[in-house]
């Protein structure tokens, strides 16, 4: 259940580490959000930029910009359709730059199957 002025870790491989939501996408008055849908958040807290090595450029997130989210996992308890319940330690997502494009390429730690089910996604690699 994540709703707004919530904290959500990027679990993505972009410079940013963690964002604030403050749009839920899915409804004119909706309060809370599950895994699989969609957050507007703004970036917090930036890692430090890497060094460049050999021509090698790191793409820059900056503080403050805002970006669609794709939840990923969440500390409430998500049910399944088979009654199976699991959850997480922290809420977490991956920015998009488009529509259903990530702005990275490596996504961080496991992943509910229900994103999967919604065809998302075709490049996660652990899928719980």
């Amino acid at each position: 259940m994540i709703q707004k002025q919530t904290w959500v870790k990027i679990a993505d491989s972009s410079l940013a580490k963690w964002s604030k939501t403050f749009q839920l996408y899915g409804g004119f008055s909706r309060a809370n959000t599950s895994t699989g849908n969609f957050i507007k958040g703004s970036v917090r807290i930036v890692q430090p930029p890497i060094q460049t090595y050999k021509g090698f450029t790191v793409r820059i997130i900056m503080k403050g910009k805002v970006s669609k989210i794709l939840i990923t996992r969440q500390v409430y308890n998500s049910l399944f359709f088979n009654w199976l319940g699991i959850n997480f330690k922290l809420n977490s997502g991956i920015i998009l730059k488009k529509k259903k494009i990530p702005s990275s390429q490596h996504i961080l730690g496991p992943t509910t199957r229900n994103i999967r089910f919604k065809k998302y996604i075709l490049f996660f690699h652990f899928i719980f």
